[in-house]
Parts: C-alpha cells; sequence; structure tokens
C-alpha cells in the first residue's frame, strides 16, 4: 500500500506539468490567445482572470507571470501586487521571447522595463533607479530607445526632490451619492459648481452621467447615454462655463473624435462631430473650451510640420461664420515629443492645466501648469507638486477659478470603491490657508464689569503691511478673528490694561483649521482710583444737623462711605457713582465721628480718605450696638460675588444660595460669607465640598480667590503643588485674585507650574465626568453575567471607578488595561469592544467610516489609510484588533481610545442587542465544529472502504 502511495505521488510530480486533459486543454489555449488580444487592445481588466486561471495551470510559466505584472499595473488598488509576478518573471528572462506563442514560458526582457515600473508606481524609487539602469545595460538600442530610459531614470530623482517639498492639499471626497463600488472619473464642472458631467464604469460599458449641486451637496447622477444616443466608449473633456455646452471624445471604432452637445429646454441634445479642422482621420482625445467662448483648446496626435511628436496640444479659434478655424500647435514651450493631454482653462484663460509625459516630471502622466504672458506666449510649464501628482499617471485636473481648487479622480484605500472624485483645494503662499482663531480676554478687574471692548491686532511678521484688526465683545470678553497662514503677534490693548502681546504660528500644516486659545487677562494698567473730598479734614459741630461733603471721584466708580463713632462701625453705605461730583449727606452722632471714604474704581483701585467729625454729646445717650465685624465687605461687592456664585452654581446649589438671603447680612472677608452658603447648603443636606468647589469654580473662572477655593484646590492635588497650597494664608500673603495666586505658585515652584498649567489643573478638578464614561459602563456590565468574561470586566471597571477618571477615553484605557492584566486577550476585548460600538452585520468599512467621525489627528490620517483588503480586514472586530495590536505604531494611545469611548457613547446599542450579539457570536462557532466533525466521518468512510476493497483484491 505505502509503496502505491509512493509511486502515485511521483507520478503525478512528473506528470502535472504536461498531463491535461485534451478538452481542457484547447481551453487552455483558447483562454491564452483570448487573454493575448485583450493585451493588444490594452483592455487589462479583461485579461486579468485569464491570466490567472493560466497560471494556476502552469505556476512556473515566467510569461504568463509577466502579463499578470503588466494587468496589475493597470488596476487601481491593487498596482503594489505588479511587483510579486514580475520579480518572479525577471528569474527567467528568454533572449528568444516570443510574444503570443502559446508554448512560451520565459518572460521577455522589457519585463525588467515593468518591474522598474512597478517600484516607481509603488514609491520604491531606489530599487526602480537601479532596476532602470540595470535594463538599460543590456538593452538593444535597436529595439528599446535609451533615452526614454534615462528620462525614467530622471522622474524617479524628480519624484525624490518633489516629495521633499510637498504640497498642502485638502481633499473631499464627493460622497456616496456620487462615488459606488466601480469607478467614478473625468469629472467636469461649470464655473459656478452646480453642473458636473462625469463617467462611470458600469458592468459592460462606460456610463456618462449628470448631476447637480443645491446647498452643498450633489444629487443621484442622471445617466445620460440614452438622451446622447450612445451606449460606450463616449467620455465628457470639458463643459462650458455656464454648463450648457459638453464637449465629449469618442473611441468608438479605435478613432478619436471630438463631439459636443448643448443643453436646451431641459434636455441635452444628441451629440454634433466638430468640424474637420478639429477631427480628422487622426486621433483627437480631449477638447476645452474658453471662458470667453471664443477658442477651442484640443489634443491631437495628426501628422503636421508643427507636430513635435505623440499627442500635442493645439487651439482653434471661432471664425466669422462661429465654427471653429484652423488649429495652431501651441509649440515646443507646451508640447514635447510626448503626450500631452487634458488641457483646462483657469476662470481668466490665463493659466493652462495641462497632463504630460514629459517636461519636469515625477512618472507617468503629471498635472503641469502654464501661464499667458504679456506677449501672448505661454511660459515654461511647471509641475503642480506632490501629491496633487504621483509617481503613477495623474490626467485628468478640472481647476476651479484661479486653479487652486478642482476635481479630480483618483484612487484611495479609504473611498468607496475604485477611482472616486474628490474635490481638492491647494494651499500655498499665493492661496493661504485660512485658520479661524477664537479666544476670551479681559481686563484684570474683580468685578469684571466687561463694559469696554479690548482691542486685538495681528500682525503677520513676513508681512508687516498686512494687519487685522478686531474687537472682543464687551459683555462676554470673547472674540473671532480669521487668519491666512503665518506667523504673527497678537497684541491686546484696553482701556486701563497693560497691553500683552503673545506669538501665534499658523503652520500650513497644522492639523486643524480652528484654535482656540486660552483666555488672555490684561494686568490694568491703572492703579489709582481717583479720590478727592472738598472739604475741611477735621470738622466741628455742636448740633445734629445734616452735612454736605462734595465728593469728586471718576464716574463707574463704586463709593463706599463706612461711618464710625469712635471705635465702632455705625453703618456702611455703598453707592454706585455716575458722575464726578458726588455730595455726601450726613448728620453726626454725639462724640467723635470719623467718616471713611473708600473708593473703588472699575479696575478694583482702591483709594481711602477720611474725615472726622466731633460733635458734642446730646444730654440723652444713645446706645451704640457694636456690630460683629470690625472692617466688613461692601454690599454691591456681596451682591456681585452672589451673583457670580449663582451663575456658577448648579440648580439645587442655586437655589440655596437665592433663598439664603445674603444681602441682609455683613460679611468681614469673602470666606465669611463662603461659610454662611455652607451652613444653608447644610441644612439642605448638601455637603460643604459643593460649596468649596463652587468657590474654585468662581475663582478660576471669575478671578476672585477665596481661601476656601485655596483648600479645595490642594485636596485634590498632590506632590510639591498640594504641600505649597496647603501651607497658603490668602490673607497673610494679600491674595486677592486668581492672577494673583498663579504668580505665587510659579514663584514658589522656581517656573515649574506655570500659570497655564495651573489653569490646566484647575479646569480638569473641575471638568464634569465626560458623558461617554456612563454610556461605556452600562454596556460593559450588561455583560458582567457573561460566563467567559464577566467577572473579567466587573473587576476592571470597578478598578477604573476607584481612579476617579472623568475623561472618557482614559476611563475606557484604565478598564483595557485593567482587563488585559487579568488575563482577558485583545482579541477578547476586541469582540467586546465591536458588540458595544457597532450593530450586528456592520461591515469594516463601515465602522471605520463611524470611528473616523469621532477620530482626531494623527489617528484620523491613520485610519483613513489603512488598507483594509490588505490587511484582512472584514469585521469591526477585526478592525479594533489590528488598531490594538498596532497602537503604539498609531500615535497617543488616549486619542484612539478617545475615539471609541465617543463611538460607544454615539451608537448607543441597546444592551439587550450587546448580549444576543454576543451569544450569537458564541452560538456560530459550533458550526466549525459540526464541518470538521463531519469531514472526519466521511474521511473515515472512504479510507475504511478502500481498505475493505483491498482485503477483497487477490495478493499479488
Amino acid at each position: 500500500m505505502i509503496k502505491r502511495l509512493i509511486l502515485l505521488t511521483l507520478l503525478l510530480t512528473l506528470f502535472s506539468e504536461c498531463y491535461v486533459f485534451p478538452q481542457a486543454k484547447v481551453q487552455i489555449k483558447l483562454d491564452f490567445y483570448e487573454a493575448e488580444s485583450w493585451i493588444l487592445f490594452e483592455d487589462f481588466k479583461e485579461a486579468l482572470p485569464l491570466y490567472e486561471r493560466l497560471l494556476q495551470y502552469y505556476p512556473n510559466n515566467s510569461n504568463y507571470k509577466y502579463r499578470l505584472g503588466q494587468c496589475y499595473l493597470n488596476k487601481p488598488g491593487e498596482k503594489e501586487k505588479a511587483i510579486g509576478y514580475l520579480e518572479d518573471a525577471v528569474k527567467n528572462i528568454n533572449p528568444r521571447y516570443k510574444e503570443g506563442k502559446y508554448k512560451e514560458t520565459g518572460a521577455p526582457y522589457d519585463a525588467l522595463y515593468y518591474l522598474a515600473n512597478a517600484y516607481r508606481i509603488n514609491n520604491q524609487l531606489d530599487k526602480a533607479i537601479e532596476t532602470y539602469q540595470l535594463f538599460k545595460q543590456n538593452l538593444d538600442s535597436k529595439i528599446y530607445n535609451p533615452v526614454v530610459v534615462e528620462e525614467q531614470i530622471q522622474s524617479c530623482l524628480h519624484a525624490k526632490e518633489l516629495m521633499n517639498i510637498p504640497l498642502y492639499v485638502k481633499e473631499q471626497n464627493l460622497g456616496s451619492n456620487i462615488n459606488e463600488d466601480n469607478s467614478e472619473f473625468n469629472p467636469v464642472i461649470s464655473d459656478d459648481e452646480r453642473i458636473m458631467v462625469f463617467s462611470k464604469s458600469e458592468a459592460f460599458y462606460d456610463a456618462i452621467l449628470y448631476s447637480t449641486r443645491s446647498n452643498g451637496e450633489w444629487s443621484g447622477p442622471i445617466n445620460l447615454n440614452e438622451a446622447l444616443k450612445v451606449d460606450q466608449d463616449l467620455y465628457p473633456t470639458s463643459i462650458s462655463k455656464d454648463g450648457k455646452t459638453l464637449f465629449l471624445y469618442s473611441s468608438t471604432g479605435y478613432d478619436g473624435i471630438i463631439y459636443s452637445s448643448t443643453y436646451e429646454n431641459g434636455a441635452w441634445s444628441p451629440l454634433v462631430k466638430l468640424n474637420d479642422n478639429i477631427n480628422t482621420k487622426y486621433w483627437e482625445s480631449h477638447a476645452t473650451i474658453s471662458h470667453d467662448n471664443k477658442k477651442l483648446y484640443f489634443t491631437s496626435n495628426r501628422k503636421t510640420k508643427s507636430s513635435l511628436g505623440g499627442l500635442d496640444i493645439y487651439v482653434s479659434v471661432r471664425d466669422s461664420s462661429g465654427d471653429w478655424g484652423p488649429p495652431v500647435n501651441l509649440g515646443p514651450v507646451i508640447n514635447t515629443p510626448y503626450h500631452e493631454e487634458t488641457p483646462f482653462l483657469s476662470s481668466d484663460d490665463k493659466t493652462l492645466f495641462f497632463s504630460s509625459r514629459g517636461h519636469y516630471n515625477m512618472g507617468g502622466y503629471d498635472i503641469f501648469y502654464s501661464t499667458l504672458l504679456e506677449n501672448g506666449q505661454w511660459s515654461v510649464p511647471l509641475n503642480a507638486g506632490y501629491p496633487l501628482n504621483s509617481t503613477d499617471d495623474d490626467v485628468f485636473f478640472t481647476p476651479i477659478n484661479e486653479g487652486y481648487e478642482g476635481y479630480i479622480a483618483k484612487y484611495t484605500p479609504y473611498g468607496f470603491g475604485e477611482q472616486d472624485i474628490y474635490k481638492m483645494e491647494i494651499f500655498s503662499d499665493d492661496h493661504p490657508r485660512k485658520f479661524t482663531i477664537r479666544g476670551i480676554v479681559t481686563i484684570a478687574d474683580l468685578l469684571h464689569n466687561m463694559d469696554d471692548r479690548i482691542k486685538i491686532s495681528a500682525l503677520n511678521n513676513k508681512k508687516p503691511d498686512q494687519i487685522v484688526v478686531v474687537y472682543s465683545n464687551p459683555q462676554t470678553g470673547e472674540y473671532e478673528l480669521q487668519l491666512p497662514q503665518g506667523n504673527y503677534d497678537l497684541t491686546y490693548e484696553g482701556p486701563g490694561g497693560v497691553k500683552v502681546q503673545r506669538n501665534l504660528d499658523l503652520s500650513l500644516t497644522h492639523p486643524s483649521d480652528s484654535f482656540l486659545l486660552p483666555g488672555t487677562i490684561l494686568p490694568k494698567s491703572d492703579f489709582v482710583a481717583d479720590l478727592s473730598v472738598e472739604s475741611e479734614n477735621v470738622i466741628s459741630v455742636t448740633r445734629g444737623d445734616t452735612i454736605i461733603i462734595p465728593v469728586k471721584t471718576e464716574p463707574g466708580s463704586m463709593l463706599v462711605v463706612e461711618h464710625w463713632l469712635g471705635d465702632s462701625l455705625l453703618y456702611t453705605e455703598s453707592i454706585p457713582i455716575t458722575d464726578s461730583t458726588f455730595y455726601y449727606k450726613m448728620v453726626p452722632q454725639p462724640g467723635d465721628n470719623k467718616v471713611i471714604f473708600k473708593v473703588t474704581d472699575r479696575f478694583s483701585n482702591t483709594t481711602t480718605a477720611e474725615v472726622l467729625i466731633t460733635r458734642k454729646p446730646d444730654d440723652t445717650v444713645q446706645q451704640v450696638i457694636r456690630p460683629e465685624y470690625n472692617r466688613v465687605i461692601s454690599e454691591k461687592q456681596i451682591a456681585a460675588l452672589t451673583e457670580m456664585q449663582k451663575n456658577r452654581a448648579n440648580d439645587e446649589l442655586k437655589k440655596i444660595i437665592s433663598e439664603a438671603e445674603i444681602q441682609k447680612y455683613q460679611f468681614g472677608r469673602v470666606d465669611d460669607q463662603i461659610s454662611y452658603i455652607k451652613e444653608e447648603a447644610l441644612k439642605k443636606g448638601i455637603s460643604p465640598e459643593e460649596v468649596d468647589r463652587l468657590a474654585l469654580e468662581v475663582a478660576f473662572r471669575d478671578n476672585i480667590l477665596s481661601q476656601a477655593a485655596v483648600d479645595y484646590l490642594a485636596k485634590n492635588t498632590d506632590g510639591e503643588l498640594k504641600k505649597i497650597l496647603s501651607e497658603i494664608d490668602i490673607y497673610e500673603l494679600n491674595l486677592k485674585t486668581w492672577n494673583d495666586l498663579q504668580e505665587y505658585i510659579a514663584e514658589k515652584t522656581g517656573g515649574n507650574i506655570s500659570p497655564e498649567a495651573l489653569d490646566k489643573i484647575a479646569a480638569s478638578i473641575l471638568a464634569e465626568p465626560d458623558l461617554s464614561i456612563s454610556y461605556g459602563k452600562e454596556k460593559f456590565l450588561a455583560l458582567s453575567e457573561d460566563p467567559e468574561f464577566g467577572k473579567v470586566l466587573t473587576q476592571a471597571v470597578a478598578a477604573t471607578e476607584e481612579k476617579g477618571i472623568k475623561e472618557g477615553g482614559a476611563w475606557l484605557q484604565s478598564v483595557y488595561n485593567e482587563s488585559i492584566k487579568q488575563g482577558l486577550s485583545d482579541r477578547e476585548f476586541a469582540k467586546i469592544l465591536a458588540a458595544i460600538s457597532s450593530m450586528p452585520g456592520t461591515d469594516a468599512e463601515q465602522f471605520r467610516k463611524d470611528l473616523a467621525v469621532h477620530a482626531e489627528e494623527p489617528f484620523l490620517s491613520w485610519l483613513n489609510s489603512l488598507d483594509l483588503k490588505k490587511e484582512g480586514i472584514k469585521t469591526p472586530e477585526d478592525l479594533i484588533l489590528f488598531i490594538l495590536k498596532n497602537k503604539d505604531k498609531i500615535g497617543p494611545e488616549e486619542l484612539i481610545f478617545k475615539a471609541l469611548a465617543n463611538l460607544i457613547a454615539a451608537k448607543d446599542i441597546p444592551v439587550e442587542t450587546v448580549k444576543s450579539g454576543i451569544a450569537i457570536e458564541k452560538e456560530g462557532k459550533w458550526w466549525i465544529l459540526w464541518l470538521l466533525l463531519g469531514a472526519g466521518l466521511i474521511f473515515w468512510f472512504i479510507w475504511y472502504r478502500r481498505r475493505k476493497k483491498d482485503k477483497k483484491q487477490p495478493a499479488e
């Protein structure tokens, strides 16, 4: 039995290449010749499956591998596959290669050239140069042109140079109304971007589609083939600026012809062939009309004295009859011995865009542009740059306006299918990128009266004559300005405030179009409050007559008057000043009266003056009630402080403050008022700590410092900062504002904790828990009863909760880390995340789109560039697992988990769906076991029957 098996194996090995059933052999020949004919007509899409089938029969055939390399070089999205086939093919080059011969098993010498092309297209430029040079060394100059090979080497060097100085390009996929699984290409757009005609690869033909844009959305396209009375091989080349004349190119019968169609009475007319000045017996492939409707630029490979080789660009001017006159070649500045294609014009007809295989090229066709000079000649074309151009063919770019924007068809791994249509915007010094800058600016002021607008000036350091000026909102302090890319000095100026400057660098490649600047506080420049008491400093009276004391001070100030009798404070009055002179009236009490005037201007500057008034005591001595405080905060200040507290408090605490009748009481310090609120809060069952948190909120947001705020800050910090804060007595240190505290902390830490750092610490302490935490917690705990990983998840969530994390991404990252510590694998955690962030049946592509909505740079770019097919990613679980395994390479991990946490919250998958999804997945695995068991039974049955049959045969 063993001998028979060995003999059978040898026979199969020896004859596998040569023994094929006659009928199958005939089919193989037919497949070969059909594939070769598709290659002849450059229909690589049809040839590809035939060569793949042939290679299955003859896996060592280098000719088939060579052809497969050619096919994949012409398949968008899969061109990297050409490299492997061509690398194998060049190992077996046949110097006597016979093209189109069925028995040929070797590869031709030009397989090396195609391999070099494959390296170039896939940006392996050093390998491409090396392979081109190898090809050049041994080529037969009678068959191959060494100049062409040298130019390919130069294109690789050009590519390296252009890739080192990339353009900044923003691209926008036109969306699912326009783009689908198949290729969409050749988009032509009207000047107002309301009309678009483009081609789309359908199953059996290339369709011409028409779409209109309204409210920023493109409509579902209409098929124009029936209206134009064509069924195939017709492609749009351009459209007039008003969108009513369409130019098209037909390749029917392998003869390029230019046609036009006009839009009249709501329909496109049948095709009209352009006259013989445009169409010849040669090949015309593209036409575009100028915006003044007087010139037609088109491409042709006609053979004339002026032609330079390949396709050239010509221009024809309308004659007196309105038809197109004799064409003129644009000459050697534009045209080269190679192909020039797809001319388009800017809106002013002074910039010509076109594609070319010549000029300063980085591989294949590149997009170039040339400017019309004052002498009527075109300037030397410039390469439009990388990444608008690539090392592959870049042929069809439809410019909009001046050409800084345009439409292009391209393949990307994050598109809808093969080629998609994108809108591109190219930024440069001539077309700068715009940024939106927002922020809040105030003047350091205890009461924060933002009655004055603050001027914000942005000076471009490279262009000092460019200054942008805006003013802040006088009520909120908010400001917003639009700035082009560049380096700026921002200057903040306001009445009574010190001018503040900060630098702002708006780099071209910044990941976001908007900046939210940290709050800016202008230190006050006015440190003296104007106060003049227009009376004698010492006054004596004998009766209780009314005394009038003129007081001069600045309008808008707050005047606080304290009336003392001996050492006792009788009362305090707070008087808002609206005029420059105020007349204070009082009746002195018997004895030594002292009136202290304290004026606080709107910048919190304070000045004090006093007047002594002596009155002989009356016969009746009035009892004076000594108040609780020797000094009190003015009613105005308490009212302002209370209003800030109510603005910052939650509804429950706000109600307590409103009902506490604070205005009826006097307080010596801010913290006395806060203590009173604590007492009232405690009566309602609210923790005093909530009031301390409110104190920190008011200190941080409204710049009024309290001891309660400092103590709460100390309680929620650690290390050196906690120690410093715990030792602070704001009244001994005379710290009155948050700015004072910032400066004190920065000084005590030697600058280690800057004002900005202290702001971040306070903001973190005050931050409300992220809503995504509650969503995530609910979903994880829904799986707590799962026998496989329920216990681990419960413990991981509990351990995370103990950390007091308030940000959703950090919370999810902690749950992940705790789960891994307790033995859960990345795949198991990916399975859980997939169940709670995607509905059953969601595929990997849809999940990627959902996740991208919540992703930030650099995670977003990584996610969009991921080739799902190449990595074998088919489900959300696969994608999450791939992310988890590559998280160290992607960028900051917190961005990954933040995006996932936000997606979980956004989807909010019902708990029952989460549970059933996990259960179904587990049940679904049983079919594999049944399949294996069934296969085993069949194998055993065949073996048993074979053995039984062998026993019945007579012995040899």
